[in-house]
Formats: structure tokens, sequence, C-alpha cells
């Protein structure tokens, strides 16, 4: 018990000294920064910009989250003389105090990525991931605050409400496994699999607490009824950092769970994409070192004082002595007991995500995002806004706005840097306030990747060079739709009867053209004279083309260029077209003999060499 009063007071009174030496979990601004690997981890559709990354070890991601709308530095901290030379800083309860609203909340995440890795398959996208994680709920009333700073005091003939506080505390460690595909040209979907391994937890599964102070006789009479579930591999709070390092894994093997991502990305138009993604639902089994905390002696009057909060932190450090005090007296007197506890389950914070995008240009994207975070039975809404540009291949920046906690002005920002394969980025999300004494919320996130083969997401966003050929999976024949441009030379041609092939042909299949069942797995793209007879043929090697009974044909060699891989599904949709048309020998006029003995004139097709790249 002394592990979890201690905890509250910690939050309390000293999240304001963490992020010297915290880092921290993805924020919102990341979500739209698609150049960074890591955005995939708040929506495993969100494919990264390469064909292979991996995040350097212990350095792929760093970071801080910190939500805490009710107060700052400096409604906690005055000086006791306002003018030089200025006295040393002292607690102000009465300032903190009027900082706080009714019901208060207060979070941080935590996250150190161990290592890092993806890889691009096709349309299939494959990650790995390991990353340990420290989350932090607490939800407190401010009768709660004024309990712990001036007693019963202000309560006499009252009742202070304690019921809404909850805290919930969640270390582990995780490894992901991800998977997304490009279903098709609109819609991509991605799921990723967790599995956790717990190292601490504090779960607080119901709390319902009523202090009431006699007006006469100043007693406090206390109605409580809580359930605390805990399970800690540390015996005490006395000599912690020897514990961390006596640590054995025999203590936190046995704490294991699961939980999912999965998400998906609707691509509306060039212009408009739309994203939902649901992070972290799952839960943890605790098994190992388990304890409970319970009310024994409900409706138990007792005097409580209060604590001299100045007097707990002598020249801003914790005396211990006070607290132990403390905890030994509440547990005497409102009954509080520890049991050995049962294996217990306690639900990870589980975060919701909905986006929309628009990309105004190629390199110019606008997003809007709201995020809910699930813990404790309550939610917390955050919204963000954001612009991002891309400023060439190896440079981009983003600014963005979160609203959160009634506050209408907390922005943030960051880049990308990429150096060759090496890529630097930094983010600094919500920052409350420009002045870091009045910051309530903030976050930063910062690491460093290897990318290899780096490209546009996926076939949707590659370069259309000559020609673009998109295939249509449904039809039982591999349909060509469109060819944007084709590009004619003709140059050479001297006669003004050569047909030139316009910018853009709508083709259907041609029925009345034999492919002989031999003509397998070429690299040879046939187009003859006449223009409504283009045939797509990403897999033949010998085209007949039937011969004209009549009059002798125009004989035609076309050339064109086709990648040295064979054609696979993904490759299909991504496929550039070069077509020059030669020199065209003009017939000779003859008379037609009968359709009996006709000549079939011979239509030849030189081997075309593929032209190097």
């Amino acid at each position: 018990m002394k592990k979890i009063i201690f905890l509250l007071f910690a939050l309390v009174f000293s999240l304001q000294f963490m992020q010297k030496t915290a880092n921290a979990q993805d924020g919102n601004t990341i979500y739209f920064m698609n150049n960074i690997p890591q955005s995939n981890y708040s929506n495993p559709a969100s494919l990264p910009n390469c064909k292979f990354y991996l995040g350097i070890p212990a350095m792929s991601s760093f970071g801080f989250n910190l939500e805490n709308g009710s107060f700052s530095y400096n409604d906690v901290f005055s000086r006791r003389q306002l003018k030089p030379p200025y006295d040393s800083l002292y607690i102000d309860k009465d300032k903190l105090l009027s900082a706080l609203s009714d019901n208060n909340k207060l979070s941080y995440d935590i996250s150190e990525q161990l290592f890092a890795l993806g890889f691009r398959i096709r349309r299939n996208y494959f990650t790995l991931s390991a990353a340990t994680k420290i989350s932090t709920n607490f939800n407190y009333t401010k009768d709660f605050m004024t309990f712990l700073l001036k007693g019963n005091e202000p309560f006499i003939g009252k009742t202070a409400n304690l019921s809404d506080s909850k805290l919930g505390l969640n270390a582990y460690t995780e490894i992901a496994l991800g998977f997304s595909r490009e279903i098709n040209k609109k819609l991509t979907v991605g799921v990723r699999l967790k599995y956790l391994i717990g190292i601490v937890n504090v779960y607080t599964e119901r709390s319902n607490i009523q202090l009431t102070t006699d007006v006469n006789t100043f007693a406090l009479t206390a109605t409580s009824d809580f359930l605390i579930h805990s399970s800690s591999p540390f015996d005490s709070l006395q000599s912690i950092d020897k514990q961390i390092k006596n640590l054995k894994p025999s203590n936190i093997n046995d704490n294991t769970g699961y939980a999912f991502d999965f998400g998906g990305e609707y691509r509306l138009n060039k212009k408009w994409t739309f994203g939902l993604s649901v992070i972290d639902l799952g839960s943890i089994n605790w098994k190992s070192n388990v304890k409970e905390y319970r009310s024994k002696n409900p409706n138990k009057q007792f005097i409580f004082n209060g604590i001299d909060i100045n007097e707990a932190f002598p020249g801003g450090k914790l005396d211990s002595t006070v607290f132990n005090n403390l905890i030994d007296s509440l547990k005497e007197t409102v009954g509080i007991e520890e049991y050995k506890g049962t294996s217990y389950k306690a639900p990870l914070k589980t975060k919701l995500f909905t986006s929309v995008a628009f990309s105004l240009t190629p390199n110019d994207r606008f997003g809007l995002l709201m995020r809910n975070d699930f813990a404790n039975k309550s939610v917390n809404t955050l919204i963000s806004v954001s612009y991002n540009r891309n400023i060439g291949k190896w440079f981009a920046i983003t600014l963005s706005n979160t609203f959160v906690s009634g506050n209408l002005f907390n922005p943030g920002g960051g880049f990308n840097l990429n150096l060759g394969f090496i890529q630097f980025y930094m983010i600094g999300d919500h920052f409350s306030s420009l002045y870091a004494a009045d910051m309530k919320n903030f976050g930063m996130h910062f690491g460093m990747n290897l990318l290899f083969g780096k490209t546009k997401q996926g076939y949707r966003y590659e370069k259309e060079k000559n020609a673009v050929i998109e295939e249509e999976e449904s039809s039982r024949y591999k349909k060509l739709i469109s060819i944007t441009p084709v590009v004619v030379d003709s140059t050479l041609h001297k006669d003004t009867n050569v047909v030139k092939l316009p910018d853009t042909i709508k083709l259907t299949p041609v029925i009345d053209t034999i492919i002989k069942k031999s003509a397998i797995d070429s690299s040879v793209f046939i187009i003859p004279v006449d223009t409504n007879k283009i045939i797509p043929v990403d897999t033949v090697k010998n085209v007949v083309i039937p011969p004209v009974e009549t009059t002798p044909t125009v004989e035609d060699t076309v050339k064109a260029s086709f990648p040295s891989e064979k054609a696979t599904e993904s490759d299909t949709n991504n496929t550039m077209i070069n077509v020059k048309k030669t020199t065209a020998v003009k017939p000779k006029t003859t008379t037609a003999p009968s359709s009996k003995n006709a000549v079939k004139p011979k239509t030849t097709i030189k081997p075309i060499t593929k032209p190097k790249k």
C-alpha cells in the first residue's frame, strides 16, 4: 500500500520534473508524417514510403507525452519574495487548488523502441518491432487534493467526495508483428499482433470513498469500499534502483498478455484520404507478486489533520519518513488491509484514431485527427490539425495544433531529414504554452532509421513515366483499361498516310487475334497497324496476326520495353510502356487474287532487345 500512496504523491507533485528523464509514446503530430516509418504505429494501414527500413537499435524511437489539463509548474510553486534577491520556492497550496476543476485527469506515456524493421513484398507490408512502455492514468477530484493538502478542516459539516479518484499504471514490454495490404487502389488495411510481458501494474477495480466531518467533534467519518490490484517485482520503495539492477526475468515472465492494432485507409480520390484505427486493444494477465488492497472498517471514525506538503519536500526532495507515517496512520484508522491476491486482468489504454487528409498538391497535405484514449472507464479526447510539406526528397516539415482540456492553442511541429539512407526525425507535440513553466501538456518524439528502396507509397503513388497500365482484377482476362500517354515517334515517317496513335486510347480485349499456347513468358508488346487491335501481351512470346486475304498488309516493327522482372500482380499496375513506330513500307498496288488461291503475305515481327536502363 505504501507504494500506491507514494505513487499518488509522486504523480501529482513531481511530474513537472519527469521530462528530464523520460521519453515518449507516439503523439498526434506523427500520424500524418508518412515519411517516417513510426507513423505506422498509429495506424497499421499507413504504409511506410520505403521498401525496407531498419530502426537503429535503441535509437529508433524515444519520447515523452504528458497530458495534464489542470495545473502547470507556476500553478504549484511560488517564491517567498517576488523581487530580487529571490527567496526559495515553496508549494503554494491555495494557488494549486484554485487551478483544479471538480474532476481532473493526469496521464503520461513513456516508450523506448528497442528494435524495428519493415519490408514490402508486392502489395503487402510486414513489420516487426520490440519496445518497452509505461502508461499511467490518474483520475482525481478536487476534494481529494484538498483533503491531502489541508486535511478535513475544509469539510466541517460537509462531505468530501473521493469516489472518482482512480489510478492505473502499466509497465510492460511488447513484441509486435504487423501486416498490411493494399486491397485495391483505394483501400488499404492493416493489423498488428502484440505479445505483452508485464513488469509493474496498479489497477483500481473500484473506488468508493466518502468523508464527512462532524461539526461539533470534528471527527471524520469515512465510508470506503475500494479494491486495488497490484503486481510488482519490488518489495518496497527503499533502494528501488538496486532492486531494478537485481531484477530477474523469472519475477515477471508469468505476466503475459496479447493486444491488437487494426486500421484502414480509404483513398476517395487523389485529394481525399480517410483513416480509422484502434490501437492497444488488449490486456495483460498478472500472476506474479500479486497483492490486493481493500477497505477493512467501513464507517469508522477518525480525525485526520492533513500533511504539511512543504515539510514532506524539504529542499525539493521527498522525505520518505513523512509519507511512511502518513500511510501507517491511514491503514490503521481507515482500515486498509493487504492481501495476497489472485491473478487478474488489467486492460491497456486503448486509443481510437479517426482521420481525414486533404492533399492540395503531391507535396502539400492537410490533416484533421481525432484521438480518444480509453482508460479507467473514462475517455479523454484530443483533436489535432496539421500541415505537412515535402521539400525535395530529403527533407519534410510539419506544423500542428491540438485542442485539449478546453485550451485551443497547443502548437506542435517537427521534421524529418534524410541523408542518404539515414533518417533523423524530431517532433514536438501539443505544447500548451511557449513558456516552459506554464506548460500543462507537451510531448517529444525523436529517433533514427535506415531506409532502403525509398519510393512513393504503393502503386497508387508511383510516378508516371510514359504510361501506366491499370488492371481490372474482377475480369476473367487481364483487361487493359487505359494507357496514359502513349508516345509515338513519327519523325522517320515521310509517308503522310501513316496513322498516329492518339495521346489516350481506350482499349478492349481483341478477340480475333490468335495467340499460340506456346507463346508464354515474353516481354514483347505487339501493336498492329490497326490501332483498334492493340494487344496487351505481358505473357506472350509469339503472336500470329490473321493475314489479310484481299490486299497485302503493311509490315510494321514495334518496339516496346517492360521491366526485366516478370510481371507480378503488383507490378502489372505499374508497367511503363514506351512505344515507337519505325519506318512504314508503303504497299505496292496489285490485283487481288481470287479468295481460293490467294497468297497470304507474311507478317514478321523482329525480336526486340530490351534497352538498358
